[in-house]
């Protein structure tokens, strides 16, 4: 996709590439996890269909995902990790935002423990969730308190 956005240029001044590359860290943060064999495992399939103008602009996307490992939820195999949103938000537990869920470390829960490790080297939970949550900025939605209340109900 960032390709696409560099070759194709601003179709208009509302940004659009931003918005549609805005997609990837949010999709990540709920939908990759590390596996055995790669600390970024997508964990679902996505269709990603995106639409230029007549000049190759880039001018709109529609993203279809499927196949979602459910089970990754309740069970990780030895030195594998949960979805990456859950150490995200573990990392991020002292943000005022999100004092009454009552998060602590990643270490503490045993659906984000059961694989071993909870960190990934050269990883920075908090870090990409401040990424995740200006890419939900950028798309006009806001990750606070009431969205997780609604992630971890969802899960």
């Amino acid at each position: 996709m960032r390709f696409f956005a560099t070759v194709g240029g601003s179709a208009s001044d509302t940004n659009i590439e931003a918005k549609v590359l805005a997609s990837s860290p949010i999709m990540e943060a709920i939908g990759n996890a590390k596996t055995t064999r790669n600390d970024n495992s997508s964990r679902f399939g996505k269709y990603i269909q995106i639409g230029f103008d007549k000049r190759y602009h880039i001018i709109g996307a529609n993203m279809r995902t499927y196949l979602l490992e459910k089970s990754r939820v309740v069970f990780q195999a030895e030195d594998e990790r949960n979805y990456h949103i859950f150490y995200q938000l573990c990392a991020s537990a002292s943000l005022p935002e999100f004092k009454d869920l009552g998060l602590t470390c990643a270490e503490d829960f045993f659906y984000t423990s059961q694989g071993g490790d909870t960190s990934i080297d050269g990883v920075d939970d908090a870090d990409d969730l401040e990424k995740t949550r200006h890419a939900f900025t950028l798309l006009g939605k806001r990750l606070e308190k009431p969205f997780a209340n609604d992630f971890w109900y969802f899960l």
